[in-house]
């Protein structure tokens, strides 16, 4: 059983599903009928790169789609594209993230006359767990699977038992079924192994057909390993394989995704590594990255073009991101035309005084432009941001909406006409707005520690690329985050960016000097008063040094850094130069 090596050997899982259809399987291409007239129309207006894209044929293909570069036009045009090559439609599958995302690709090609199997992933692994073990889906699930965990929750006599304690194994669960995580590199606190319970678990939900919302993805997966049948006859009907928000995917969906592409690899992905925001919930940047690895043959398009935003939004945006380390390189540029728009930094002494000039900043837009409220958001990172918001929107009578969402479902959240929308950053990827307030761009350490600095950054980058026509950022004068700094290269801004960065590089200087006092104390206790008594007694501190020159080694990369903005910002902009307006 194919199924049983998910957890220990998932190398020969591909290396047998690449094989199985013989050595040249991956170069298959079908042969495609005699193309229609007029659907050369669905394209005409993409720009060269969307073009290129959209009008690939066989082979994998990656196309990296900024924020705003228009992956769902690309995306709808593919599938014409191939629709007018005489593509029957029920050959392509079209693989959207969720509900929302899967009606507005069929509400495209609706309008083109076309039809076409457009699904979520967990919406096509229901299907497949239901013609393969007959399973429902019941809303209670989620309750049941915690009941399965409770007899190994094993508490002390007298430990009371809470819900985090569940949410140990649910966690373990989630990664051994979504991120494929092999079950021997899975322990508890206790550091009890996870396998034999998890083994136990798995017993369990098969015997009493238990599925769960993640469990319409780990079971199909389980049932297309076993069933060769099945598994052969979706690969033969869907030559074509379409997926939207690429970067989003766990190890699971990325799994069914390279099973069904099989044999011929026709598989065409769209996404953005720097819209890569919820790792904490299994996503991997790198199954993005590492595409062309994946896949030897497959080619890249990078879509250019920022048609969303204003064109200073595109800049400042395109200058946070370019900080991460590991990316695909994207020359980012504003469309032809754009005005440059409203980029603007309130920083204030509390929470309160950033939520009152965020109003002041909206009343004085909404009045200058001759808007309506529901040209407005306000994104923050967390929930517990919003609190002081909301009394004082009631104060002044502007009418709000909060924008909720479901944990366990594909839905999206609804915006609601006539109001400003809140929500939060997670929640607002793949909307837009006319006039974004960004609240409160603290620096927190990332989504409870959970985040890495890269992937908070890109959280920055997706807050501000919803904006179209103007954007404020708020922060505490004190607390500000670094990626406001890295948004905001430009005189205007320089009363806070300096200050900031050159504090920074003097407290990495200082870092530094202690770090290097320290190492040569471990290195010659003998000769240093302060540090060498700790090091002395002939004892072997090489671990020490080690670690150490670790810390010395990251010090310098940031002092390097602080060092290289300062500069880059006083050879753009001396200090003698009149501060220019945004």
């Amino acid at each position: 059983m194919l199924a049983d090596d998910l957890h220990h050997n998932l190398n020969g899982i591909l290396q047998f599903l690449q094989t199985e259809h013989g050595p040249s399987s991956h170069l298959l291409a079908p042969s495609p009928q005699s193309g229609r007239e007029g659907d050369e129309k669905s394209w005409e207006d993409l720009d060269p790169n969307q073009t290129l894209a959209a009008t690939h044929l066989y082979g994998p293909m990656r196309v990296m789609a900024p924020a705003g570069s228009g992956k769902t036009r690309t995306l709808v045009s593919r599938i014409a594209f191939l629709l007018g090559q005489g593509i029957a439609p029920e050959r392509i599958l079209a693989l959207a993230f969720n509900r929302k995302a899967q009606q507005e690709m069929q509400e495209r090609l609706a309008a083109l006359g076309h039809t076409i199997n457009v699904r979520t992933f967990h919406s096509f692994g229901y299907e497949i767990v239901r013609r393969g073990l007959g399973w429902t889906y019941h809303e209670n699930s989620h309750a049941r699977l915690l009941e399965l965990f409770r007899p190994h929750l094993n508490l002390p006599a007298e430990a009371p038992e809470s819900p985090e304690s569940l949410e140990v194994f649910l966690t373990l669960h989630r990664r051994a079924t979504m991120e494929l995580v092999p079950l021997r590199e899975l322990r508890l606190p206790d550091n009890r192994p996870y396998q034999p319970i998890f083994e136990t678990v798995l017993a369990a939900q098969n015997a009493q057909q238990l599925l769960t919302f993640d469990g319409m993805l780990y079971f199909a997966l389980r049932v297309l390993l076993d069933d060769a049948a099945l598994r052969h006859e979706l690969q033969n009907q869907f030559e074509f394989v379409l997926v939207d928000e690429f970067q989003d995917l766990n190890h699971a969906q990325m799994l069914l995704t390279r099973i069904l592409a099989l044999p011929q690899n026709n598989l065409f992905v769209v996404g953005d590594d720097d819209q890569m925001i919820y790792g904490w919930r299994g996503a991997d940047v790198r199954l993005i990255l590492d595409f062309p690895q994946t896949f030897p043959e497959a080619k890249t398009v990078v879509l250019g073009t920022n048609y969303r935003s204003a064109g200073n939004i595109v800049r400042h945006s395109r200058m946070l991101i370019e900080h991460n380390p590991e990316r695909v390189a994207k020359d980012i540029q504003p469309r032809p035309g754009a005005e440059n728009g409203p980029l603007d930094v309130i920083l204030a002494s509390g929470i309160r005084q950033q939520a009152k000039a965020a109003l002041d900043w909206m009343e004085a837009q909404k009045t200058a432009h001759g808007l309506e409220w529901d040209a407005f958001a306000i994104l923050y990172r967390a929930n517990s941001y919003i609190l002081p918001l909301l009394p004082l929107l009631k104060q002044r009578g502007i009418p709000y909406t909060l924008a909720q969402e479901a944990a366990e479902t594909d839905e999206a959240p609804e915006i609601q006409p006539g109001a400003v929308t809140l929500l939060t950053i997670h929640k607002s990827k793949g909307k837009e707005f006319p006039f974004v307030v960004y609240f409160n761009l603290n620096w927190s350490g990332g989504r409870d520690g959970e985040t890495s600095v890269p992937e908070e950054r890109r959280v920055a980058y997706v807050g501000a690329t919803r904006a179209q026509r103007g954007l404020l950022l708020t922060a505490d004068e004190a607390l500000f985050s670094p990626f406001l700094v890295e948004l905001t290269l430009n005189p205007a801004f320089a009363d806070f960016a300096m200050p900031y960065l050159e504090r920074q590089r003097d407290l990495a200087r200082q870092k530094k000097g202690h770090l290097l006092r320290k190492h040569a104390a471990i290195s010659h206790p003998g000769r240093f008063s302060f540090w060498g008594r700790f090091f002395q007694g002939g004892r072997d501190n090489s671990a020490r040094i080690t670690t150490l020159e670790a810390q010395l080694a990251e010090v310098e990369a940031r002092l390097k850094a602080f060092e290289t903005e300062i500069r880059y910002r006083n050879i753009l902009y001396p200090k003698n130069e009149p501060n220019r307006k945004l």
